[in-house]
């Protein structure tokens, strides 16, 4: 594979990294060779996005799982469907509310649904400064992990890789293309004719990740995912007691 990272250390900085893309100034973001982070920085920019439409609530939504982890979402997760994005403006891919709508419906929304139950996790006010932190530890968490996986991958070379396969992806959105692997990720669902999603576990919101099921394929590289689906009735709904890990799973079953 083309590529090559370079030697793992400390020194390559997840945390280094987690913060450039946290950071508006994204020109200044440093990635070691073979690093992709393409798939993740438009989730990044939303959460940035976001937590600053959000500042005068004080707090930002979340959930609480059974396990005590405390997962900052999107208003749209929050919401439980997509939000129309014409008339809000957040800029290139802005959304689409006023931003005072936007403040009093996520403060009803929170207030309406802090409730949880067996396998249900509680939607929470998380403090803005709570929310920060747990996103920037979990990303820098999820750039460690792929960095880790990917240059166990590359060292022992093509032909043991097992079931990886080469894909082109943009290092960073609108930089330079490289080649990075990737696993051929399955998921089913219990019924049919449903848009299955996907989010990076450090940030709850919805991406496509293929449809109708079941089952769907898709490329996917290694990280640490939430998985879930839409379709006639509603959604997103998320399976959020499953933590998938690419390469450790390269399935995964959703009870809709």
């Amino acid at each position: 594979m083309h590529g090559q990272m370079q030697p793992e250390s400390e020194g390559y900085g997840a945390e280094r990294i987690a913060d450039q893309l946290l950071s508006p100034r994204l020109q200044d973001l440093d990635l070691p060779d073979g690093l992709v982070v393409s798939d993740i920085q438009e989730t990044v920019g939303m959460f940035t996005a976001e937590f600053g439409l959000l500042e005068d609530l004080g707090y930002f939504p979340g959930l609480a799982l059974e396990t005590g982890e405390e997962i900052p979402m999107s208003v749209s997760t929050l919401f439980g469907h997509s939000i129309d994005r014409h008339r809000m403006n957040l800029g290139p891919r802005g959304w689409t509310l006023r931003r005072r709508e936007l403040l009093v419906r996520v403060d009803k929304a929170l207030a309406s649904r802090q409730v949880g139950g067996k396998g249900t996790p509680k939607v929470v006010a998380l403090p803005r400064q709570s929310a920060y932190a747990a996103v920037r530890a979990q990303l820098a968490a999820f750039i460690a992990f792929r960095f880790k996986s990917v240059s166990s991958i590359l060292r022992q070379g093509s032909d043991s890789a097992g079931g990886w396969q080469e894909i082109a992806a943009e290092q960073r959105i609108g930089g330079e293309e490289v080649q990075t692997p990737g696993c051929l990720f399955k998921a089913e669902t219990q019924s049919p004719g449903l848009t299955v999603l996907w989010s990076a576990a450090f940030f709850i919101a919805p991406n496509y990740f293929g449809a109708p099921s079941t089952p769907v394929f898709k490329l996917v590289q290694a990280g640490r995912y939430k998985f879930g689906v839409s379709g006639p009735t509603g959604g997103p709904q998320w399976d959020h007691n499953a933590l998938v890990t690419v390469p450790t799973a390269n399935s995964v079953y959703l009870h809709y």
